[in-house]
């Protein structure tokens, strides 16, 4: 009887070696399920309605990458998103495509891109405090220069948001999500890109000849934005987009941190007319960049 105990008290030591194997073996398994070829999934970061972005660890380069998968496959705004950053020379504000993974097995496709810790969206929200003018400036400054490139290469972005503006630890700001843009041509466009807070007065109204200035407005948004550390002209809907925007307009521009340079600028930014909108590169050239802050 005493024997059986302490057969009971210390398993057969080969029984705990089968079960070791197995355990290792389904932790391998798992591993490879999550990997594609030199890519290994360490985790998910969003997921929406179009599909879900990944972060990875690039094993043949040892970085740390973005893959997004699409749930349609390549759709056609993936194709563009692709064909832009292909087109796009390298610039310090856009983020860098690096390749298309194929998954044979389960038939899917992975974009793979460069990686930052944090979008800008969720940035200004988990903020306990006001950005100061000093990081504002710093911001826009990257978004303008950004945005100027783009146009200069004859892109507009089409859907400038919070949400698609990357930023990491360093506070270092790149452009992503090119699904929307389109090139800068002397022909019609659909008015129905951008997103709701963000579009021109002119993308509301259903213009189909519009100009880079969509993209200006938008710009005018994010600043906006990074100053009051909430949506500048939050739309219940469609319809109402356009009188919030009056609304907010037709009142003085309360912007506490901001000189009357910076107001300028916003308002420039904002101009309701597309004609009478500042460009990219005017705006990098403003006052406000260079005036002594106290």
């Amino acid at each position: 009887m005493a024997a059986a105990a302490t057969d009971h008290q210390n398993p057969n030591r080969d029984d705990f070696d089968i079960d070791l194997d197995l355990d290792l073996l389904q932790r391998q398994r798992q591993r490879r399920r999550r990997s594609y070829g030199r890519y290994e999934i360490l985790n998910e970061i969003s997921r929406g309605s179009y599909g879900v972005v990944y972060r990875a660890h690039d094993n043949k380069n040892e970085e740390t990458v973005a893959m997004k998968q699409e749930f349609r496959g390549l759709c056609d705004s993936t194709l563009t998103e692709i064909k832009i950053l292909k087109y796009l020379p390298r610039h310090p504000s856009i983020i860098e495509f690096k390749r298309v993974v194929h998954d044979g097995v389960r038939n899917r496709f992975f974009v793979v891109m460069e990686y930052l810790e944090y979008d800008l969206k969720r940035y200004i929200k988990a903020r306990n405090e006001a950005f100061a003018v000093s990081e504002i400036r710093y911001l826009m400054k990257q978004l303008l220069e950004g945005v100027a490139f783009l146009h200069k290469q004859g892109v507009m972005h089409r859907d400038l948001k919070p949400a698609n503006i990357l930023i990491n630890s360093k506070a270092q700001l790149k452009i992503c999500d090119f699904g929307c843009s389109a090139p800068l041509r002397d022909r019609e466009y659909s008015p129905r890109v951008g997103t709701r807070w963000y579009r021109a007065p002119e993308l509301l109204r259903g213009s189909r000849s519009y100009s880079s200035a969509v993209d200006m407005w938008s710009v005018g948004c994010i600043m906006g934005e990074l100053v009051l550390n909430r949506p500048l002209f939050p739309g219940e809907s469609n319809d109402h987009q356009l009188p919030c925007i009056h609304q907010v307009m037709g009142l003085p521009l309360k912007m506490p941190s901001l000189t009357r340079s910076g107001v300028d600028l916003l308002q420039r930014l904002l101009a309701y007319h597309p004609h009478n909108r500042i460009t990219a590169r005017d705006a990098l050239n403003h006052a406000w960049f260079t005036e002594q802050l106290l």
